[in-house]
């Protein structure tokens, strides 16, 4: 880990990048869930501002954590797990792609039926976009707060990411959200800069 956070931190002078990787290195604990948001979001980043091997790289920091019961920590792990996906689909590598999100869906059946069905029900939330941030983007866009604009569309980012990878809905279909991904990586890549 710490040849890779090294060659980001020589590559790379913007604020964001440098922040997280400060973080993780100031607390290198995959049983803190901090880092491993940290991890996750690093990841993002550096897809976001084409560096997809680098953004493979880190993501592969954390991709074999376990579930152990902790949704929290899982979270991030998904996150890795769907940029990988990601990279590896844009690459045709669709074998590894596919190899991402099975570990993604081997939760979706663990615990007791009512935990099961209640995590169904927050999936189908997920996937008809009642989660996404378009609400919080528009009122940030209109007090012209460009530090919450940046944040609401990088979870927006995160957010159809995770829809594609597991395959859209009718409300988002794959066109759809292909082209809305590419949207929010523009602005992203385009503000990293300021981006604190």
């Amino acid at each position: 880990m710490t040849e890779i956070l090294n060659e980001i931190l020589q590559k790379f002078k913007q604020k964001k990048i440098i922040f997280l990787v400060k973080d993780i290195e100031r607390h290198p604990n995959f049983k803190r869930d901090n880092t491993l948001q940290d991890i996750a979001n690093l990841s993002n980043w550096l897809y976001i501002i084409d560096e997809k091997d680098l953004a493979v790289k880190v993501a592969s920091i954390i991709d074999n954590i376990p579930f152990e019961g902790d949704f929290v920590i899982w979270n991030s792990v998904v996150r890795a797990l769907s940029i990988e996906a990601l990279v590896y689909e844009e690459n045709g590598e669709l074998e590894k792609a596919n190899k991402c999100i099975s570990i993604i869906k081997s939760t979706f059946n663990i615990g007791s039926e009512s935990e099961i069905i209640k995590r169904k029900k927050i999936l189908n939330r997920v996937l008809n976009g009642s989660l996404l941030n378009d609400d919080k983007i528009l009122i940030a866009k209109q007090n012209n707060d460009i530090q919450s604009e940046i944040t609401w569309r990088f979870n927006q980012f995160k957010g159809l990411l995770y829809i594609k990878i597991m395959g859209g809905s009718e409300i988002y279909p794959i066109e759809r959200l292909n082209a809305e991904i590419v949207n929010e990586k523009q602005f992203l890549k385009n503000n990293i800069g300021i981006a604190e």
